[in-house]
């Protein structure tokens, strides 16, 4: 294996991008196909008070922008480009143990991690069934997202309850646990429709649920308006697509590194192998809302 990027993870475009049609374009930018990103993320607040003890909506987005966090009970999103990205987080260290590159497919078999193996040793739900119970709770540690990234319109309200607006703001949103399947449905829809992302705002409002007794909000994502492909929206493009690159230039290079260091007859039975999205497995986490894979490098 090379110790060069994989192709098919490196973002460059074309140079006759202008002319592709919307169903190329959602074939290169992140249609199905059936160290850290500087970008301001979109989350949902989970707390009562921020860290100066201000009281903050709840249940509400929230995103930090020009030095300001904004909450607002809905959000506008322009999706440019969605990934997918595998972490693995240990909850009770509070730590990130482990990342994958950005990739499109699930069925990829090269999807590399920082720890050294592929999709930060995931298995089969197959595979899975015949691990002790300690590493079965290592495996339920190891979760799918679905990363986004665009621009945000948000009219919002900070700590002290001064209102905000910000406006076509370059941002990410890691829709991750119950979140990942609303977006990727939405994102489907459109594909189908052969809508290339960035020619729709998509509106993102949230919806109370509890489960056994804990309480969760999710993303209802809809359509909103449309919005025409301009000169400034290719830009962003070959932005996102160079920043996707880092990313995972930034993540091979780590495998590289430690890809050795399992080897052997036991780690190699935790390389994932190439399948399906298991919704059950691959989505529910643990990962702390205001942590963001993508932040670690």
């Amino acid at each position: 294996m090379s110790d060069n990027l994989p192709a098919h993870l490196d973002a460059n475009l074309p140079t006759n991008i202008e002319s592709l049609t919307d169903k190329e374009l959602i074939a290169l930018f992140g249609g199905s196909q059936n160290e850290g990103i500087d970008l301001p993320s979109l989350r949902v607040n989970y707390d009562d008070e921020d860290n100066d003890g201000n009281e903050i909506p709840r249940g509400q987005w929230a995103i930090t922008l020009k030095g300001v966090t904004v909450y607002s009970k809905t959000v506008s999103f322009r999706v440019f480009m969605p990934r997918n990205q595998y972490s693995h987080y240990d909850r009770d260290a509070n730590e990130l143990v482990s990342k994958s590159v950005l990739f499109q497919n699930f069925r990829d078999p090269e999807i590399y991690s920082t720890c050294g193996r592929m999709k930060c040793g995931k298995l089969s739900k197959k595979d899975f069934e015949n691990l002790d119970t300690g590493e079965k709770e290592i495996q339920k540690q190891i979760k799918a997202a679905k990363v986004l990234f665009g621009l945000i319109t948000i009219t919002g309200v900070d700590a002290h309850k001064n209102e905000h607006t910000f406006e076509n703001e370059p941002a990410m949103f890691f829709a991750r646990g119950t979140n990942f399947m609303p977006i990727a449905d939405k994102l489907q829809e459109l594909e189908k429709k052969h809508i290339f992302y960035p020619r729709v705002w998509l509106d993102f409002s949230l919806q109370r649920k509890k489960n056994d007794g804990v309480t969760y909000w999710e993303v209802v994502p809809e359509v909103g308006a449309q919005a025409d492909i301009s000169p400034t929206d290719f830009g962003l493009l070959r932005d996102f697509s160079e920043t996707i690159k880092l990313e995972n230039e930034s993540v091979f290079n780590k495998y590289n590194r430690n890809k050795n260091k399992v080897r052997d007859a036991n780690a190699a039975s935790f390389d994932g192998e190439a399948n399906e999205l298991d919704p059950l497995n691959d989505l529910n986490d643990d990962l702390p809302e205001d942590m963001n894979p993508l932040d670690a490098g």
